[in-house]
């Protein structure tokens, strides 16, 4: 604990046989503004665990993205004495949120307001704004289907946003991998999810290491 791993490696000159690596996705990603002031998802929850009354986001808050962490980011902000209104800006319809149903459900039902189909810009004079965007045709081979700027215009009330879109998981160790090194967790997905599929993940990791069971209480 508290140790810095500088490569798997050093672990195994120290006689470790099977090494776990199970970081999570919390580098930085791409800035989701052109202007105005943008908190980082992952420094922001940092400082709230560490010191919450530290923090002063004004009234109206904008949380940037669809995944996992940007719905943790709303639903601690929404928290905070100052904020009265939070809102998740989605560049696409909600149905392809990556956050699970559970998370969005309880997020909606403690008054946190959900913007979808808007293309950030910037925050400008108490408002983030943005522009209306819809998706475009699937992509031949890939299937995506891409997110089109239709050129319309909208505004969101914000004195702030904070952007929880690309993090991503730091792969420095990723050379060293090998029959006795694994991926688990955000590691093994290469990017954030859902915590009952990343405990999934270690349960099926430890049941091929350690042949553990969780199929009942010892």
């Amino acid at each position: 604990t508290g140790r810095e791993i500088a490569s798997v490696q050093e672990l195994k000159d120290e006689g470790f046989t099977d090494i776990i690596v199970a970081i999570g996705a919390w580098a930085h990603g791409r800035k989701a503004l052109k202007y105005g002031e943008e908190y980082d998802a992952l420094e922001f929850l940092e400082k709230v665990k560490a010191a919450p009354g530290s923090i002063d986001l004004g009234t109206d808050v904008v949380v940037i993205g669809g995944g996992h962490s940007a719905v943790a980011a709303a639903r601690c902000a929404k928290k905070l004495p100052s904020v009265d209104r939070v809102t998740l800006v989605f560049d696409k319809p909600e149905s392809e949120m990556e956050a699970s149903m559970d998370e969005i459900i309880a997020m909606k039902k403690e008054g946190i307001f959900v913007a979808t189909n808007l293309i950030p810009s910037g925050v400008r004079g108490g408002q983030l704004l943005c522009h209306v965007s819809e998706l475009g045709e699937p992509d031949e081979k890939t299937g995506i289907r891409p997110v089109i700027d239709t050129g319309a215009k909208d505004k969101v009330p914000a004195d702030i946003a904070i952007n929880a879109i690309g993090e991503e998981v730091d792969d420095t160790l990723y050379d060293e991998i090998d029959s006795a090194t694994y991926l688990v967790g955000d590691a093994n997905f290469g990017k954030t999810e859902d915590i009952a599929k990343v405990i999934a993940d270690a349960q099926r990791l430890c049941k091929k290491i350690a042949h553990s069971h969780f199929d009942k209480y010892v």
